[in-house]
């Protein structure tokens, strides 16, 4: 099933946002090495959980979303450590459960 309801416990999941925030550090583990743009972690998220890349409509939308989720996670330093142990990792996570909670990632063909 692909509804809105099905979203609504994913994303509310715990073991998905612990997946998330697994991925998030992974993508984010990847600058220690080498240095990588948003934008080169956003194909590599993509790669990683859709074997695919994002068109563009779909990196500027995350991007958004990044730029967005930090700038909020950075007003309530708070709310983020029970979210997560810094800004950064917070944004990323969020970005992952919304990869992590695609009809492409969760549905089976």
């Amino acid at each position: 099933s692909n509804t809105p309801l099905q979203a609504l416990t994913t994303l509310n999941s715990a073991t998905f946002s612990e997946a998330a925030q697994t991925l998030a550090k992974k993508i984010m583990s990847k600058s220690d090495v080498i240095k990588k743009t948003d934008s080169e972690h956003i194909e590599e998220l993509f790669k990683t959980c859709l074997f695919r890349s994002p068109d563009p409509t779909e990196a500027k939308a995350l991007l958004t979303l990044l730029a967005d989720s930090k700038a909020a996670f950075a007003q309530q330093p708070q709310e983020t450590k029970k979210f997560a142990s810094n800004v950064d990792l917070a944004a990323w996570t969020s970005v992952a459960r919304i990869v992590l909670n695609t009809d492409e990632f969760i549905t089976r063909d």
